[in-house]
């Protein structure tokens, strides 16, 4: 599903004709890409297949949040080879995306600590070897199906496709080199741009995926 429909939106404005369909689909389309696009990620639920590259960390952060499922993680050996990591060797957080190795060759506990802790030995800090895009992550992510895609994302994106639609259902292209124009006693002042982006990151800056 996309963040928005064009009958959501239709909704939302109070639009109950068809006159504008093609073009608010052309809009919302548009207006999708350019917010994925700054928020460095996907939203609608597919199957991703990305690369990552190790650097001695136990963790990699996946892209495209909520997390449904990982289907696998494969190290890409020098030689080009995959080799796939069995499944009881990672956990993933679904909201954080964050993918983390569980720590091998624990052994039982024979001694505590002064709290009572029991001591864990021969303990392995497991992590993703380094090199350059050498793990293949492919997992079910986005939202869609089991996660429901959020409100206030929705919100956002009704507004910004007002704000592209509006002046084209009145009649009035947006001329980009003109700041104001007075017509009697009608008067209009268009935003810097300096605000328009300013409201475009209030906006969005919430799901913006700062991780590269």
């Amino acid at each position: 599903m996309a963040i928005i429909a064009t009958s959501n939106y239709k909704a939302y404005a109070g639009i109950t004709v068809s006159t504008w369909d093609t073009l608010l689909n052309t809009l919302i389309t548009a207006a999708q890409a350019k917010v994925e696009r700054y928020c460095n990620r996907v939203f609608d639920t597919a199957t991703f297949t990305e690369y990552y590259s190790g650097d001695d960390a136990g963790c990699l952060i996946l892209k495209n949040t909520p997390i449904t499922s990982v289907t696998s993680v494969s190290y890409v050996a020098p030689d080009g080879n995959n080799y796939a990591l069995p499944t009881n060797a990672y956990r993933f957080d679904p909201e954080t995306g964050e993918l983390f190795l569980i720590p091998r060759g624990l052994k039982k506990a024979t001694a505590s600590n002064s709290l009572g802790v029991p001591y864990i030995s021969n303990w392995q800090r497991p992590s993703f070897s380094e090199g350059f895009r050498n793990y293949v992550v492919v997992y079910v992510g986005g939202y869609g199906g089991t996660y429901v895609m959020p409100t206030d994302l929705q919100l956002a994106m009704y507004q910004y496709v007002d704000e592209l639609f509006v002046p084209v259902k009145n009649g009035a292209a947006v001329d980009t080199s003109m700041q104001n124009e007075t017509l009697g006693d009608y008067s209009y002042t268009r935003k810097l741009d300096s605000e328009v982006n300013s409201t475009f990151a209030t906006r969005f800056g919430p799901f913006r995926r700062m991780v590269p």
